[in-house]
């Protein structure tokens, strides 16, 4: 190419290498002074762009967990900890269906603490058509379990997909710490009462959430990837019209 037909601009950032590097900064809204990895500049000029994942942590003892460790044999707890992931503007938690709904607005209360676990490169749509798709049939209500196979499973499954940080070990681990105490199948039937345990997963009607949340279906992928758009709006439409 003779250099006479190379534009002006182009010639600008030849001489300016940092020139350059400002205007694709700019174009791809990441900022002047962000410091980006080679593989986000290749996902950012793919479209893609980073995204925060934080996890919700309720007590579900509502703060009685550690007067029960004072009087049963069990270790000292700081709480009976449910999480939902918050990614897209939208939290996602297990709790016998898989739930889609407003950050901090689900049947568990405000949550007692917020723990960022980093960005994802993912987007919404491969998020929703993951969780219909490849983990739903693991996350039933049949499926259910207070202890082995529960909320944080269902977090840290989806923190392993998305990239970011597994959850903390105190959260994830803590069926094990109480499984290894002493009488702890014979204990853990009060604290499955006092936690709501796996009632959480039956006798909660999920559908008296749909006025902040949507029940994730595999009914097809197409209604499954609309979650976070149509679906939502038609739920909370709903709920302006009950109101």
């Amino acid at each position: 190419v003779d250099e006479e037909d190379v534009p002006v601009e182009l010639k600008a950032f030849a001489r300016d290498d940092r020139a350059f590097a400002r205007e694709i900064s700019q174009s791809l809204d990441i900022g002047d002074d962000t410091s980006i990895s080679h593989a986000d500049f290749m996902a950012c000029f793919l479209g893609r762009r980073r995204q925060e994942v934080r996890l919700n942590v309720y007590d579900l003892s509502k703060g009685r967990a550690q007067q029960l460790s004072r009087w049963l044999p069990i270790p000292e707890l700081d709480g009976l900890w449910h999480s939902g992931l918050v990614v897209f503007g939208w939290e996602y938690f297990y709790c016998g269906d898989v739930i889609c709904a407003l950050p901090g607005r689900t049947i568990f209360g405000p949550p007692c603490k917020h723990i960022t676990l980093g960005h994802t490169l993912r987007q919404r749509a491969e998020l929703h058509q993951f969780i219909v798709q490849d983990i739903k049939p693991a996350f039933t209500r049949d499926k259910y379990d207070t202890l082995n196979h529960n909320c944080n499973h269902f977090s840290d499954r989806l923190c392993g997909w998305l990239g970011c940080k597994r959850l903390p070990k105190e959260i994830l681990q803590q069926h094990v710490k109480i499984l290894e105490a002493p009488f702890a199948k014979a204990v853990w039937p009060i604290l499955n009462h006092v936690m709501g345990g796996s009632s959480v997963a039956s006798s909660k009607d999920v559908s008296s959430l749909r006025c902040h949340s949507v029940v994730l279906t595999r009914d097809s992928e197409e209604p499954a990837c609309r979650v976070g758009s149509e679906l939502i709006d038609d739920a909370l439409s709903d709920c302006s019209a009950d109101l």
